[in-house]
C-alpha cells in the first residue's frame, strides 16, 4: 500500500494511514518509512515497486505538486503494464482528477467520515472494516486526554471536548456538606465538568 500526498495534505494522509494500519494493512507512508539519512528517492521507488494498491490523496495542493504528479503517473504506468497497483484516488476538495484517472472510480474524503473509511477498507479487503479503528481511536484518546497522576484532582490533562491543553482547575468547598469539589474549565472551548 502506497499513500501519495503532498505535505499540505499531511493530516488527511495521516488519517488514511491510520484507517489502513488499524486493519493490519501494510502501508508505505513517507513519514513512517523514510528516516533521517535515507535516500528519499530510493525509498519512494521501493514503495512504488512493491505496492499492490496506490492511494492518491487528490486536492488542489496535490495537483500543484511535482512529487505527487510523478508518483501517480509512475503508478498508473505500472498498473497499465502489469495490472498492479490498483489506483484509488481519494478526492479531498473540488479539484478534478487528471484526465488519465477519470475512468477510475474515486472516493470522496468528506472530512474522514465513517463512510469514507468503510468504502476504502472495502475497496482493498472486499469486506467491511472491523472495529479495530474505533478501538485504536479510543485508546489514543485516552492516552492523550486522561491523566493517571494521583495529584490531578480531575483526572484529565487536556479538554475532553476539544483536546486543548489550555485548561484550568478551580477548587470549591461545600461547607454545609463538608465536601470539596473541583471544576474543570477549558479556556479554549468553555467545556466544564465538576468532580469530587
Amino acid at each position: 500500500m502506497f499513500i501519495s500526498h503532498c505535505s499540505a495534505d499531511k493530516q488527511i494522509a495521516n488519517e488514511v494511514a491510520l484507517f489502513l494500519v488499524s486493519e493490519y494493512i501494510d502501508v508505505f507512508y513517507d513519514e513512517w518509512d523514510i528516516a533521517a539519512g535515507m535516500s528519499i528517492i530510493e525509498r519512494i521507488e521501493k514503495g512504488l515497486i512493491e505496492c499492490q494498491f496506490f492511494i492518491l490523496i487528490w486536492s488542489q495542493n496535490a495537483e500543484n505538486s511535482n512529487w505527487v504528479n510523478t508518483e501517480w503517473k509512475a503508478a498508473l504506468s505500472k498498473s497499465i503494464r502489469k495490472g498492479v497497483p490498483i489506483v484509488i484516488p481519494i478526492i479531498v476538495d473540488s479539484t478534478s482528477v487528471p484526465e488519465l484517472l477519470n475512468d477510475i472510480k474515486h472516493l470522496n474524503f468528506n472530512d474522514g467520515i465513517e463512510e469514507t473509511r468503510s468504502d476504502l477498507i472495502y475497496a482493498i479487503l472486499k469486506r467491511k472494516p472491523s472495529n479495530n479503528y474505533i478501538k485504536a481511536v479510543v485508546k489514543k484518546y485516552n492516552e492523550l486526554i486522561m491523566d493517571d497522576d494521583p495529584t490531578n484532582p480531575v483526572g484529565v490533562k487536556a479538554c475532553p471536548g476539544c483536546g486543548s491543553e489550555l485548561i484550568g482547575i478551580q477548587m470549591d468547598t461545600d461547607y454545609y456538606h463538608d465536601e470539596v469539589y473541583f471544576t474543570f474549565i477549558c479556556k479554549e472551548c468553555g467545556h466544564t465538568f465538576t468532580t469530587q
